[in-house]
């Protein structure tokens, strides 16, 4: 039985992507429906090589220090 994805369609940003933001990433990939283009990373170093999969579906990185 294939459970359903929660829907939500508001913006989600995350500010740095370390084990916290990899491990909450990949969880919200698998039980939230939400376009990937509604989220954003912002990371001081760059992580684009990690973040490979999820930029192809959509995801905006953004390499500042705030």
């Amino acid at each position: 039985m294939e459970k359903k994805k929660v829907k939500f369609e508001g913006n989600v940003t995350f500010l740095g992507y370390g084990a916290v933001g990899q491990c909450t990433l990949a969880l919200l990939d698998r039980h939230l429906d939400v376009p990937m283009n509604k989220i954003s990373v912002i990371d001081f170093e760059d992580k684009r090589k990690p973040l490979k999969p999820f930029i192809d579906k959509g995801i905006k990185f953004y390499q500042e220090k705030i």
